[in-house]
């Protein structure tokens, strides 16, 4: 695998040009002109392709690829998705998944190796600072008991998105920004702060439902979508639909900072431990992260930010300002094995064929992906401890860019 030395070189030649012309104050503001001097793609040659290797389910791939197939041909009209600092177009993105359908349906005796150097073209994410390492980390759907109505064991709301929030989105970054009018002025919107413990939405016909504790809540805000298993043992399924679009700030990490976890000891579980000896603190390290998370009711399945259903093992979340949302990946990595009492036992290798298929709030850069693992107890002990350094490729039919 080559490395990209030659754009060290070109960030330590900016570094002593600045230096040398410039004041320390100026030489501040390289900080961001060298956050984008790596490319977030870069093309390999055949011979620098990895081994791919997917001991998973064929017939869930076959079914995933024949989900977004379906998804790309509903599209009236051809779409055009980031791809690093260019676009490529849903017709390609299309394209490939017909091609490597085809070779996974009528090439019993495949050298799968072989046939993917032979009709696409790979390549592969540059990583953190363009060293080619991406940060997998993993997401669950969590199932939880929750109520239609608010009454005495169930008083924590989650809302679905206000009337009054105005989304806003600058271009060319594309970064959004959550706005209020209010006699005619604009407002940024209601801060985490405001609304859970200010309530300022409280009442006012936003309520989706009630749960029975707050880090439940926070839960939820966490993974995006959930089930909720209500009274009645019916099912509800709600999705992400909206956020006030703050910065996000990890509550795993401001524990971290503050010393009141530590790093061996920082996972879900230890989370949720804590707070429960220590409820008074819960609501002000929550309010640290003023980003808040808002739903929908959908089906009776749970699907990502295209609608499509999410296959746990499958489905990838990634940084849409990136990555072309429906591509094909691969991706390898380690991953938590986890004994009967949901306890990791060791990391082990990991590869598999992914759809590009959701978006996170935390999930932003060319080195970060997140897997998704369906939904249970397994799957959550297995998200809840993935933060594992890995490699990232894309593949594309060949002669389609």
């Amino acid at each position: 695998m080559r490395l990209i030395l030659s754009y060290h070189f070109v960030a330590l030649m900016l570094l002593l040009m600045v230096a040398l012309n410039l004041n320390c104050q100026r030489i501040k503001t390289l900080t961001p002109l060298l956050e984008h001097i790596y490319p977030t793609l870069i093309p390999l040659s055949p011979d620098e392709y990895p081994s791919f290797s997917d001991n998973g389910d064929e017939e869930v791939l076959k079914h995933v690829l024949k989900n977004q197939i379906g998804y790309f041909s509903r599209l009236k009209q051809p779409t055009h998705y980031s791809w690093g600092s260019k676009t490529i177009s849903s017709t390609t993105l299309k394209a490939t998944l017909e091609k490597f359908l085809q070779i996974l349906e009528n090439d019993e005796d495949k050298d799968l190796n072989q046939l993917i150097r032979t009709y696409f073209d790979v390549y592969q994410s540059t990583g953190e600072k363009g060293n080619g390492t991406v940060t997998f980390t993993g997401y669950y759907i969590p199932q939880l008991k929750g109520s239609l109505e608010i009454n005495e064991e169930y008083s924590y709301p989650l809302y679905r998105l206000p009337d009054n929030l105005i989304i806003k989105e600058h271009k060319p970054d594309g970064l959004k920004k959550a706005v209020r009018i209010e006699n005619g002025k604009e407002y940024p919107y209601y801060t985490r702060k405001q609304i859970d413990q200010e309530g300022v939405l409280r009442g006012k016909g936003y309520e989706i439902a009630y749960l029975k504790d707050p880090f439940d809540c926070y839960t939820l805000h966490v993974q995006g979508s959930g089930t909720l298993i209500l009274p009645d043992d019916t099912l509800l399924h709600l999705h992400f639909s909206g956020s006030n679009y703050y910065p996000y700030h990890s509550l795993r990490e401001e524990m971290l900072k503050d010393g009141v976890l530590s790093p061996e000891n920082a996972s879900m579980e230890s989370i949720r431990t804590y707070f429960s000896e220590h409820q008074e603190q819960l609501q002000p390290y929550l309010n640290r992260n003023a980003r808040y998370i808002f739903f929908r009711v959908w089906g009776d399945k749970m699907v990502g930010s295209l609608g499509v259903e999410l296959i746990p093992e499958r489905s990838i979340a990634t940084d849409k300002q990136i990555f072309p949302a429906g591509a094909l990946s691969y991706i390898v990595t380690t991953i938590p094995a986890v004994n009967s009492s949901m306890k990791v036992e060791r990391y082990v290798p990991w590869s598999r064929f992914v759809l590009n298929q959701d978006e996170g709030g935390a999930i932003k850069g060319s080195h970060r992906v997140d897997t998704f693992w369906g939904t249970g107890a397994q799957a959550e002990a297995i998200a809840s401890h993935m933060k594992q350094p890995g490699k990232l490729y894309y593949l594309i039919a060949k002669d389609m860019i």
